[in-house]
């Protein structure tokens, strides 16, 4: 080709055996970089900006994608059951060698991926809708994958949680846990509850440091409470960077599930 421009990327939507698209209608979706299309299990990317390779365009969606699977992966229970797994790129010849033709060179490139255990399946009738506002820079992708560890079982609760947090009072409050509250909008009383929690909680096998006494291990409305918060974290985190607004705009312990 002597001018290759890539005019789209088709994505094959993959779900882990826990969810399932039922007859979903298509979706679209617009941003000043491409135009979507999810339809029968595909995602079309019309591209508005002139790629002259593949890996251009898709290193320029590659963080949108991660986005896309993670937020919906924050807000539905932590596992990323959506993945959006290459295919192939539409490439034209913006300078055809017939005069007035246009050359059409689908590259395949599947990216191969392996889903989790299957254990009761949800079924979605539509497409999730993209964020308006969510991106994954390095802080919160280090936030993410520590989270995505314990979810694969990696490590337990509370030294991820404890983690999460210090990554937090550090990237966002300069070492102060109120100062990152505030930048990231999140009432005081909810980090220190976190903090509470990831210090004087845990038994032989999940604490993060020996407390003298005996062991004070979670109850199931702890754990719950800490894995929501956390992934509410990550998500305001997200959301800010992205320049969004979070929902709610100030998180509250009442916006998190009851410790009782």
């Amino acid at each position: 080709m002597k001018d290759p421009h890539v005019e789209s990327l088709i994505y094959r939507v993959e779900t882990e055996g826990t969810l399932h698209f039922q007859d979903p209608p298509p979706l679209d979706h617009q941003t000043h970089a491409f135009d979507l299309r999810v339809d029968d299990g595909r995602l079309t990317m019309t591209m508005k900006d002139h790629y002259a390779s593949r890996d251009e365009a898709r290193e320029a969606v590659k963080s949108f994608l991660e986005g896309w699977e993670i937020d919906w992966a924050l807000r539905n229970g932590g596992r990323r059951e959506i993945k959006f797994v290459y295919e192939k790129a539409n490439v034209v010849d913006r300078e055809p060698r017939p005069p007035g033709a246009t050359v059409i060179n689908a590259e395949t490139w599947d990216m191969p991926w392996v889903g989790g255990e299957a254990h009761v399946v949800v079924n979605v009738s539509a497409y999730p809708v993209p964020p308006s506002a969510f991106r994954i820079p390095p802080d919160v992708e280090t936030l993410w994958n520590r989270y995505e560890g314990f979810m694969k079982g990696k490590e337990p609760l509370l030294s991820m949680a404890y983690f999460c947090l210090t990554v937090v009072e550090t990237m966002y409050g300069g070492g102060s846990r109120s100062r990152a509250g505030t930048v990231l909008q999140i009432d005081p009383k909810v980090l220190n509850k976190l903090g509470e929690l990831t210090s004087e909680r845990g038994d032989a096998a999940t604490a993060r440091k020996v407390k003298p006494g005996p062991a004070r291990p979670l109850s199931g409305a702890e754990s719950a409470w800490v894995d929501e918060t956390i992934r509410a974290i990550i998500r305001r985190a997200g959301n800010l960077v992205a320049g969004g607004t979070p929902e709610p705009v100030l998180l509250m312990l009442t916006d998190l599930p009851t410790l009782q």
